[in-house]
């Protein structure tokens, strides 16, 4: 994602150029904390992952929304409905990958932790915590 921005910095139209700086810069705000030493926990980690991925769609949704209203103000229809068949895709496929590919790994996670004996309520502590 961080290179899609970045590549659109130098392809956008003067009137997205905004857009593209302003989401750039927020990825890169809501990212720059995960390359720290600070060891996150998996709530922290999902509320970057959540965040990461509304700045994704906001970002569609505001980019198609300019693209859609210059084309239909220019008159061409047919340009502001393949945008609209663009950004349909585009938000199809997030859904995919976030909605279908994420929570299946993480519950897999969870399924194979569960069962190690060492769990949140246990009270056996493994010998490396000591």
């Amino acid at each position: 994602m961080l290179v899609w921005l970045v590549r659109g910095l130098f392809f956008a139209a003067p009137g997205y150029l905004m857009l593209q700086a302003a989401a750039l810069f927020l990825v890169g705000t809501l990212a720059a904390p995960l390359w720290s030493s600070h060891q996150y926990t998996r709530i922290r980690l999902r509320m970057f992952e959540m965040g990461l991925v509304a700045l994704t769609v906001a970002r569609l949704g505001a980019y198609s929304y300019l693209v859609v209203t210059d084309r239909l103000a220019a008159g061409t229809t047919l340009l502001a409905l393949a945008e609209v068949y663009n950004a349909t895709m585009a938000l199809s496929g997030l859904i995919v990958i976030y909605g279908v590919l994420i929570p299946q790994h993480l519950a897999a996670h969870r399924a194979s932790s569960k069962f190690d004996g060492y769990g949140a309520g246990s009270r056996t502590r493994r010998t490396s915590d000591l």
